[in-house]
This record gives C-alpha cells, structure tokens and sequence, in this order.
C-alpha cells in the first residue's frame, strides 16, 4: 500500500546530529511504510556528544505549523517529543483538543542523554493535567515516571527497585499498582514504562486496559544508541496508524529498535553516542 495512506506527525525538536528528534523520528516513518510530517518545537546545538544549547519556538508559531498540515493533509498518528515549555506544551493540546487525530503518542522528553533539561520545571504540571489526558499512549523512562508520579503526589519510594531490569520474580501485583498509579498521574492514559535506566536486563511495561504486558529485553553492545526513545515511541506511532492494535504495535516496535541498534553498532558514529541504523536491511 501507498505510504501516503499512513500519514504520521511528530511534533518535536530539531537535532542537528541526525540521530533524535525530529529527524530520527521521520527516518523511522519512512522505514515503516508511513508519510512523516513534522513540526519543530525547538532548535537545538547538539553533536553524539551532547546537547549544547536549545531555544524554544514561540508556542503560537509550534500550533500554526502543525494546523497548516492539518488543514491540507490530516495524519492518523501524532507523536510528541521535545516540548520544552509550558506555551508549547498549552498550543499542542490545543491543535490536539481541535483536530482529534485518532492516535497520539506522547514521549515526555525531560532530559538529554547528557543531562540538559529538555523541558522546563514549570511546563511539567501543565503536561500532565492538560496533554497527557488526550494521549492513546504516553512512553516515560523510569526517571520521567518518577517525576511524573512525584508530580501527582505520589511517593515513589520502591518504585525503580520495583521494575529493575533484574526483578524477574518481583511481585506482578506490586508492577501492576505502580503502573496503574503511573497512568492515573498520566489522565488515565495507557502508559509503556521504558526499562532502559534499570540495572540488569531492561523490560518494557505496557498498562493498558487495567492490565499490564512486560516485553522483556536485553542490552546490546553498542554505543550508537542516541535516540531510542524518540524512535520507539514514533515506531509505535507508524505502526497504530497502519492498523496495528496498541500490544502488538508496541511489541512491533521494540523489535524495530532493537534490530536498528544492533545494526548501528558498527556505524560512525562521531565522538559520543551514535544513531541507530533505521534503515537496516530487514
């Protein structure tokens, strides 16, 4: 089928690098078999090495890109990244509260690999009561759910023991409370807990429903792995709009990521950590 019948908006920051945001985002669309779009949320001067500056787009001007794609070419998947700030984050759910595409995936990108905050302290409320509550599915890494659970008042002590990559035999009950706890902090969205922070092993956790699927992983020897986040979760995004449902899509995914990484490994990859290889041959 033609890729123009899967049309999938990311709505995020720019890295020059190639390996995240934006452009990692519309590598993915396009190695899935989907029409990307995309709207620039901010700018950012960054290598493999780290992220050395970033300057936000004005909130109105983030809406009036995305509306102008709307308006000609409506996408059935939309992903967020990189927000940045509060503005940014009101004029999204604003497009979202208008337009009503039927998917949207949101990764609550807060930090760089390299530490930078990728969105402001006082945005991060705003997030969670006005943009996650519209979201088919919200991607957190385990310091992001903290921080989300923290936000909601949550008490988080036990919660990253609890999904260590090495908690084979943690108690599923236990996952399953924190999970549900993560998503009512998310609106009562569907949540997928990311691993990848945890020691040992990284497993992957899908609430969906009021019930939770673990997708066990394990970790790859490379160090081209600048990305990840923002290609799976624009992975599950290209896969929802070609019809998969959420599980399977999520599942789809992962395997999509963990095969361009393990491809990447031998790429070059500048001075810090790499890009994976998104178009890898399958």
């Amino acid at each position: 089928m033609s890729p123009s019948l899967f049309p999938c908006l990311t709505i995020a920051g720019l890295d020059p690098s190639g390996g995240a945001g934006i452009i990692a985002d519309l590598k993915t669309f396009a190695a899935l078999g989907c029409y990307g779009q995309a709207a620039v949320t901010a700018v950012t001067v960054q290598s493999t090495v780290g992220v050395r500056e970033s300057v936000a787009m004005d909130g109105g001007l983030v809406y009036r890109q995305a509306a102008a794609v709307m308006d000609d070419f409506m996408p059935v998947a939309v992903k967020t990244g990189m927000l940045g700030n509060a503005a940014v984050v009101q004029a999204v759910t604003k497009l979202l509260r208008e337009y009503k595409p039927e998917y949207v995936v949101v990764d609550p990108v807060m930090l760089s690999t390299s530490g930078m905050p990728l969105l402001n302290a006082a945005a991060v409320p705003v997030l969670q009561k006005e943009l996650l509550p519209l979201s088919t599915l919200v991607t957190p890494n385990l310091p992001e759910a903290e921080t989300l659970l923290r936000t909601a008042g949550t008490d988080v002590t036990g919660f990253t023991e609890t999904f260590s990559g090495d908690n084979k035999e943690g108690n599923e009950e236990e996952k399953k409370e924190w999970l549900h706890r993560l998503s009512q902090a998310c609106g009562g969205a569907a949540v997928l807990l990311k691993g990848g922070h945890a020691e040992g092993a990284p497993t992957d956790y899908l609430y969906y429903n009021g019930s939770f699927r673990a997708y066990p992983g394990k970790r790859i020897a490379s160090r081209n792995t600048h990305g990840t986040g923002c290609t799976l979760s624009s992975a599950i995004a290209a896969h929802l709009a070609r019809g998969m449902n959420l599980p399977d899509a999520v599942g789809a995914a992962k395997t999509y990521v963990s095969a361009a990484i393990e491809s990447g490994a031998a790429l070059f990859s500048g001075k810090g950590h790499g890009s994976l290889n998104h178009f890898f041959e399958k």
